[in-house]
């Protein structure tokens, strides 16, 4: 008998003792390309002392929130103070980690819309 079982697209992250599920669908994937840009355009602006290293940590938490959910950087730096370095490492962690799933695992899901005009020119 034919059998079907749906695929499991969750990524399960440990960061500082703290388990984070990760659903990893075209809207991750979306976010994750526009984030990627938002970190690329930040470091420029921080070479050209048009951002801070404040403007950087903001912009880690949010991506850390987006990525693992709302209050998650908060839990990771509960017990220490953040810092640029950490906050950035922790942003490429996962940016790098997610990647390397979607690489690995093919492209995310697609909606029915991107199924059908697939592999038509």
């Amino acid at each position: 008998m034919p059998n079907f079982e749906f695929r499991n697209y969750t990524l399960d992250f440990t960061i500082e003792g703290r388990t984070y599920a990760v659903k990893c669908d075209t809207g991750l994937s979306e976010k994750i390309l526009r984030y990627q840009n938002k970190v690329n355009e930040i470091i420029g602006q921080v070479k050209n002392e048009e951002k801070s290293a404040a403007d950087v940590m903001d912009l880690c938490k949010d991506i850390a929130d987006a990525i693992l959910g709302d209050g998650a950087y908060a839990d990771i730096f509960s017990t220490r103070i953040p810092n640029v370095t950490d906050c950035t490492d922790l942003v490429l962690f996962l940016l790098a980690e997610l990647t390397n799933y979607y690489k690995k695992d093919g492209r995310p899901p697609q909606n029915r819309s991107q199924r059908r005009s697939t592999g038509k020119k």
